[in-house]
């Protein structure tokens, strides 16, 4: 991390940091972030990441370079990902692990089908 930068951290119940200048002048004045939009914005990314592949397989009726095995095991990883997200009451975490199991769960049963 650059000199001119400081991390602080606040104390409130939503663990929030602020990144600030260390002197003013510097190139950054200020900037506030939260760990959670970071795991929101991952979980956009990996859950769209799914939808090319899922599309693809729905509208050529072809997954010969799909593998079952992955699939069948990333189609497990998500469902447990999903469950412990409910377990512990995180919606970031529940809600992209519904639409990754949608969208890799259709593309699991593309495979299964279009054989």
């Amino acid at each position: 991390m650059p000199r001119c930068l400081q991390l602080l951290t606040t104390g409130s119940a939503q663990k929030t940091e602020r990144i600030i200048p260390a002197k003013a002048g510097d190139l950054m004045t200020t900037l506030s972030f939260s760990p959670t939009w970071i795991g929101m914005a991952a979980a956009l990314l990996t859950t769209a990441a799914f939808a090319p592949q899922a599309i693809q397989a729905w509208r050529s009726r072809s997954t010969k370079d799909v593998s079952l095995a992955m699939f069948a095991m990333m189609v497990t990883g998500i469902t447990l990902w999903l469950i412990y997200g409910i377990l512990i009451n995180d919606i970031p975490l529940i809600l992209a692990n519904a639409v990754t199991l949608v969208l890799a769960g259709a593309i699991l049963v593309a495979k299964i089908r279009f054989r």
